[in-house]
């Protein structure tokens, strides 16, 4: 194999490697607080279906001039919980 070869071969590979990455990039900033909107998570419900685990809540922004939105939370959460946490860009999950 030559060197340009060699280069190309693992650009690609590289390429196919850090791919996935892309699509996670939105929930990596999420869970690191980069983006969102800051508040506080209220769990009113869980689902345990043999589908999908899923949590429902209440989302209420740091921010007093907005309102306080339904969302879906993270599946090991419990009814009762409370913590902090960032709202989707999308609005639809904490």
């Amino acid at each position: 194999m030559t060197p340009i070869q060699m280069t190309i071969g693992l650009a690609m590979w590289l390429g196919v490697a850090l791919f996935p990455i892309a699509f996670e990039l939105t929930n990596v900033r999420l869970a690191f607080g980069l983006m969102g909107t800051p508040g506080t998570a209220n769990v009113t419900s869980c689902t345990d279906d043999q589908q999908q685990d899923y949590c429902s809540g209440r989302f209420t922004p740091e921010s007093p001039s907005s309102a306080p939105v339904d969302v879906t939370l993270r599946a090991d959460s419990k009814v009762g919980d409370t913590f902090p946490a960032q709202l989707h860009p999308n609005g639809d999950r904490a």
